[in-house]
């Protein structure tokens, strides 16, 4: 199971292998949706009221909960991702922003961390979103990677 359990729409989600389990506290059901065939990363995100997921070759999606289907974020280029390196991704939301950490292995001995800060945009069934800053963080060597993000508000 997922680190992750967000709630959106006072109901819980629980990214599993191949689908997210959807449970609903208030009459004890629990539903399951799949995940699209394709690698993901190991978190799953809420911004504004919307689950995101990412899939390696398909690029950010989002959840219509209405509709229960995933969705691909339009506007994010799949060139942003970096498909030709071995790639671990962690997300969080930030000031309603998706926070991307991008932990990219270039060699066996270098890595390096991207953050990638993707403004979001709901229009109607449709999200688009913009990469609204990105910067190169840190070198790490190869025994490290990302497990998860965490966001943290400052009060």
């Amino acid at each position: 199971m997922s680190v992750v359990s967000p709630s959106l729409d006072r109901k819980i989600y629980v990214r599993s292998v191949g689908h997210v389990i959807v449970y609903d506290p208030r009459d004890g059901k629990c539903e399951k949706t799949e995940i699209p065939k394709e690698p993901y990363s190991r978190d799953v995100c809420v911004v504004d009221n919307v689950l995101y997921i990412y899939c390696i070759g398909v690029g950010l999606m989002w959840y219509n909960s209405k509709e229960k289907e995933w969705r691909v974020v339009n506007g994010i280029s799949t060139l942003l991702w970096f498909p030709n390196f071995r790639l671990k991704v962690a997300l969080a939301e930030y000031n309603g922003n998706l926070a991307v950490l991008q932990q990219l292995s270039l060699k066996k001995s270098e890595t390096i961390v991207w953050c990638v800060m993707i403004a979001l945009e709901r229009n109607g069934e449709e999200i688009t979103g913009k990469v609204a800053w990105f910067e190169r963080l840190l070198s790490i060597t190869d025994d490290y990677k990302i497990m998860h993000c965490l966001a943290r508000t400052d009060s």
